[in-house]
């Protein structure tokens, strides 16, 4: 395994869970907050993530993933 499997491997308590989005022009959803850690890659184009609570905006593309190790609610 790679690095980042062998990571997640190792922090894994509960089930599993995944889901692919194909959006294209102005959209937004929201993830509420959850229970352990949990990631986004952006497999085409071009997004924002904006933590709830006020945390930095990050701008994403193509080829970016993002892990969020404490469930952290976010659009």
């Amino acid at each position: 395994m790679d690095v980042v499997s062998d990571a997640i491997a190792a922090v894994r308590v509960g089930r599993a869970e995944s889901q692919r989005m194909r959006v294209h022009g102005r959209w937004c959803t929201r993830f509420a907050p959850y229970g352990g850690a949990g990631f986004h890659v952006v497999l085409e184009g071009s997004c924002w993530l904006l933590p709830e609570g006020g945390g930095a905006t990050v701008s994403l593309a193509a080829g970016d993933a993002v892990l969020l190790p404490h469930g952290t609610g976010h659009v």
